[in-house]
This record gives C-alpha cells, sequence and structure tokens, in this order.
C-alpha cells in the first residue's frame, strides 16, 4: 500500500522516503526488495538532490549488494553533500572496514575528527579502528580518543573497559586497574 501510495502521490519526497526505509527494513530478509529500496531512494533523491541521507542510504544498499564502486561513490556524494554528518563517515568506514580496507576505513573516520563535538559513538569507534591497527603510534591515539570520551562521560562502561585494554597493551597495568 505504500507504493500505491507514492504512485498516488509522486512529486512528495516523504513519500519515497517512507518507502525506501519500508523496503530497507525488508531487505535482509528478502535481498530482492533492494531493486525496490534503491527505485524509490532514485525518486527521493530526484525530487531532493542535496539531501546527504538518500546517499547515504543507497550506499548501504549498494554495500549490502556487494557493489563497491557504488556503495563508495554515494557514501563519498552523502559526505560532499553534508560534511559534518557523522553518520555517513561512519557508516563509511564501517563498509571499508568489512571490505578488510582498515587504513581506509581510519583514514575516512579520522577526516570527520572536526565534526565529532565529543560525539561518544564516533570517538570509540574511531579508538576501536586504530586499536585494530595496533600501532604504537595507533595506540596512543586510541588511548587520547578514548579518554576523551571518558571526560564526555564518566560512567560510559565501554569506554572505560577500552581504555583499560588500551593500557593493558600499552603495559600500563597500573592505569588499567584503575
Amino acid at each position: 500500500q505504500a507504493r500505491v501510495a507514492a504512485e498516488l502521490n509522486p512529486k512528495n519526497v516523504d513519500t519515497w522516503r517512507i518507502l525506501a526505509v519500508m523496503y530497507g527494513y525488508a531487505l535482509k530478509v528478502s535481498p530482492d526488495v533492494a531493486g525496490l529500496a534503491l527505485n524509490a531512494l532514485e525518486k527521493a533523491t530526484n525530487l531532493e538532490p542535496s539531501n546527504p541521507i538518500f546517499y547515504n542510504q543507497k550506499a548501504n544498499i549498494y554495500a549490502f549488494q556487494g557493489k563497491d564502486a557504488e556503495a563508495q561513490a554515494n557514501y563519498r556524494k552523502a559526505i560532499e553533500q553534508k560534511p559534518d554528518l557523522l553518520l555517513s563517515y561512519q557508516n563509511y568506514a564501517s563498509y571499508l572496514f568489512a571490505i578488510n580496507k582498515l587504513n581506509e576505513s581510519i583514514d575516512v573516520l579520522a577526516s570527520a575528527y572536526q565534526y565529532a563535538n565529543g560525539n561518544i559513538d564516533y570517538l570509540l569507534s574511531m579508538s576501536s579502528l586504530y586499536i585494530r591497527r595496533g600501532t604504537k603510534e595507533d595506540l596512543i591515539i586510541a588511548a587520547a580518543l578514548t579518554e576523551q570520551t571518558v571526560r564526555v562521560d564518566g560512567k560510559n562502561i565501554n569506554a572505560l573497559s577500552l581504555l583499560a585494554s588500551i593500557y593493558e597493551l600499552q603495559n600500563k597495568d597500573g592505569e588499567a586497574v584503575n
């Protein structure tokens, strides 16, 4: 019925957006709806071409389909449309990590640091990527990012646990216990 509503009101961007979201929810159980979701997002994008969320959503679907070039192009377009939208950087970095491009993943996420403003999810994601790469310098950066998270939310158990793990990797057992 949502598709009928969209066809009855084809100039309403919200109708296409909602239809795409509905198809997106069905994607994991029925991958064949990817084309329908992309079609709805394309219609929404045509009506509102500067909306970065549409490009981000298209990128996620292309990533799900394993269409690397299309996924990356749409993530970049989302970032270009709204450079301070952390979600696009985080999704792009997660995608790159999933296809074993850790260095590129770190580069993408690091390029958004100026927009993070103490965003805990961003800081922990960034820290986790540096830990995975695991050089001595990476662990120093990971510790600084996680310490920043603890300053923002001193009771965040994920940040405290991660910080203890980093200190253990750095052989700072005394700090890890604290």
